[in-house]
């Protein structure tokens, strides 16, 4: 996951093989303020990622993150192109993201994708590949391909927000954030919320703490609350999904938590 100066990177190119547990490292970079404010931070983000001078791809699944995302954009009056997958197992939050478009008045791209062509990327790609977990991340590679293949950079709406199952959350992240580093190259998907330490450090200050994440989500980005949403395919995705998984014998841990706020907080300050 490409971040300024690669302050924040995964191992996940070292997986040639199954068995490899997830693995982050943080690196002390020169112009490190972790004192900078979160609209500051973002400025910073968009402004750097400008920097590279390629179209920049925004991957709107119809959740709270990219709506956040690509509302900093248009905010700032930058360019940038919305892409939406749309396939059978996302209508209900992929309404979201035609909605943000006509509230915009922004054209995207949009992928249709069957049922098929989203267990193909999973098997393909994700199983046999990467020898990874997460089917969550099946449109993130569709999203970062596409935006390889036209010469740009796609921005994930991705965070170290880490929801517990009995509310509240620790500061973690999860390997299928990784994925596109090993598929596409190091340089294709760029990482916004941990983009910078700064941005990292004040999203994690600054986040409520209510056990519904969600309910925080709406609240730090000032954006209208909505539920949590999964893909829902039918019996048929499901099962084939099912044996297609079980075809792969994964025993490795795909998650990575740095622990509780402080304790993420307190391990960036002593870096300084």
């Amino acid at each position: 996951m490409a971040t300024h100066k690669n302050w924040f990177q995964s191992n996940i190119c070292d997986r040639t093989n199954v068995g490899l547990d997830l693995d982050v490292t943080l690196t002390k970079i020169d112009d490190w303020n972790l004192s900078t404010q979160w609209n500051d931070a973002v400025d910073n983000v968009i402004q750097l990622l400008v920097a590279h001078n390629k179209p920049i791809y925004i991957g709107l699944s119809g959740g709270i993150d990219s709506e956040f995302v690509c509302t900093a954009f248009e905010q700032r009056k930058v360019p940038y192109v919305p892409v939406i997958v749309d396939t059978s197992g996302n209508q209900a939050e992929v309404k979201y993201a035609y909605d943000f478009c006509n509230k915009w008045s922004r054209d995207s791209v949009v992928l249709d994708k069957t049922a098929g062509d989203m267990l193909k990327a999973y098997y393909h790609n994700i199983l046999m590949r990467c020898h990874g977990y997460g089917d969550n991340s099946i449109s993130t590679y569709i999203v970062g391909e596409y935006a390889k293949e036209n010469g740009g950079i796609y921005v994930m709406a991705e965070h170290l927000i880490d929801e517990k199952k009995n509310g509240g959350f620790n500061v973690g992240c999860n390997e299928w954030d990784f994925y596109n580093d090993l598929l596409l190259g190091i340089d294709n998907t760029h990482y916004f919320f941990n983009y910078t330490p700064e941005i990292s450090a004040t999203m994690i200050r600054k986040f409520p703490y209510h056990d519904d994440i969600q309910k925080c989500k709406s609240e730090f980005y000032d954006l209208p609350y909505r539920p949590k949403m999964k893909y829902e395919f039918g019996p048929a995705y499901q099962k084939t999904q099912y044996v297609l998984r079980r075809s792969r014998y994964l025993t490795h841990n795909p998650h990575y938590i740095f622990g509780s706020r402080n304790e993420y907080l307190k391990m960036l300050e002593a870096m300084e």
